[in-house]
């Protein structure tokens, strides 16, 4: 199987993704033109951001895969930020039939929401949430301990500050205590293996605790047929 994935993020995806994919599918390997896909090849592209993603690469992909017959998937991987998973879909839905999606010749569509974004998915990692936090880790845990609780069911603490911005800044706090550099444009040591074998023993643990990732990873348990 060959999968085409669009993913909404200009930076952090577009190295997280490949990373994990060597992980959760590692028969398959990446073609930098779209056109290469043979067998268990993966063709990977940022839609640069919300609603570009949608208006303007959601189509183009579309028209990608009917011109390739190769690809057996559109993975389209985006946010949910402000709103919740299920108007998520219903917006891609409704651009997807927009923009002739529902007559795709040979791929399925699948997609894959953040929620609330790609740093909700990364505070999974239970490892980093020190025991005896101080100062600004401190309020942080305080307001919500996301190594006890769901870090999808985060709120904020204002409704002046974004879901996503909130959680970002939250897991920068947690890294710097244990003095891991992050950033969207160099995600560092978030994308080693052992970070993701953390977020995946964290799954494994609490069934309950970041479907949206664990959809991630149950599709490409599906692709590789285990």
């Amino acid at each position: 199987m060959n999968l085409y994935f669009l993913v909404e993020g200009k930076r952090s995806e577009r190295r997280l993704y490949p990373a994990w994919l060597a992980t959760l599918l590692p028969e398959h390997r990446r073609v930098e033109n779209v056109q290469d896909a043979a067998i268990n090849n993966y063709y990977l592209i940022s839609g640069e951001g919300y609603p570009s993603i949608l208006g303007v690469h959601l189509p183009r992909a579309i028209k990608d895969c009917d011109s390739f017959p190769a690809y057996s998937h559109l993975v389209l991987c985006l946010d949910s930020e402000e709103t919740s998973v299920q108007d998520r879909l219903s917006a891609v839905a409704a651009s997807f039939a927009e923009h002739g999606g529902h007559q795709l010749k040979h791929a399925s569509l699948k997609v894959i929401v953040q929620n609330r974004c790609i740093e909700t998915w990364l505070l999974g990692n239970r490892s980093i949430v020190t025991r005896a936090p101080q100062g600004e880790l401190r309020e942080f845990i305080n307001f919500y301990d996301v190594a006890a609780q769901c870090p999808e069911n985060m709120g904020t603490p204002s409704k002046e500050i974004p879901h996503a911005k909130f959680h970002g800044q939250y897991l920068r706090a947690l890294l710097r205590d244990k003095h891991i550099q992050y950033s969207k444009t160099r995600p560092g040591n978030v994308a080693e293996p052992h970070y993701l074998a953390a977020m995946l023993d964290r799954v494994h643990q609490y069934p309950s605790h970041l479907p949206t990732f664990q959809a991630f990873v149950d599709f490409c348990k599906d692709i590789r047929g285990i």
